[in-house]
């Protein structure tokens, strides 16, 4: 993913701050004076070549691509890091809530599938992006260790503050949030009624 260029996203306060600096790449002399679109791209590692891209229109900024798998069968001679799609979160002044849009990862070279969005959608930055064969637990997650230290972590995080609330917040915290966090129990059974 490229952000692209635009003199809007860069504060003026900033530019005047490192314009002069020693270590910069580009001379500020030298940055762009017409926008550049942010840009999904596909990198053929073996080669090390940009094979695939899309623009997005001016204004647009799209990012943390994220890899869905296909939960379809896999067609032989395919390959499965390109079967399924790829979903960006996109910002633009037309949709200041943000939006969705989704690509078929096997070619993206033309426009996305799918773009979503709705009035009670307010997305924000992530901080990464990532690919995924698929999700599933690890066993080194299910170490006792493991567990030890999310339960520290968690604990040294919260419960001075839990502790000073009321009984009914500890109660949820000890019979609720604290097992479910260091069990790393999976939403689809959080969400199941007979818990």
């Amino acid at each position: 993913m490229s952000w692209g260029f635009s003199w809007e996203l860069i504060p003026e306060r900033i530019y005047d701050a490192y314009k002069e600096s020693n270590y910069r790449t580009i001379p500020h002399e030298k940055l762009p004076t017409q926008n550049k679109p942010s840009t999904l791209l596909r990198l053929d590692t073996e080669f090390m070549k940009i094979v695939e891209s899309f623009h997005f229109p001016n204004g647009y900024l799209a990012c943390s691509p994220q890899f869905i798998p296909s939960s379809q069968p896999l067609p032989e001679g395919k390959d499965k890091s390109t079967h399924g799609y790829i979903i960006c979160v996109v910002l633009s002044d037309d949709k200041p809530k943000g939006e969705f849009w989704i690509f078929d990862a096997n070619d993206f070279n033309g426009k996305p599938i799918y773009r979503l969005s709705h009035q009670n959608l307010h997305l924000r930055l992530t901080i990464h992006s990532t690919w995924l064969p698929e999700i599933k637990k690890s066993h080194n997650s299910e170490t006792t260790d493991r567990k030890k230290r999310r339960e520290d972590s968690l604990k040294l995080d919260c419960d001075v503050l839990v502790r000073k609330g009321s009984a009914k917040l500890q109660k949820i915290f000890d019979d609720v949030v604290y097992p479910h966090f260091i069990q790393q129990t999976p939403e689809d059974e959080l969400l199941r009624d007979d818990l």
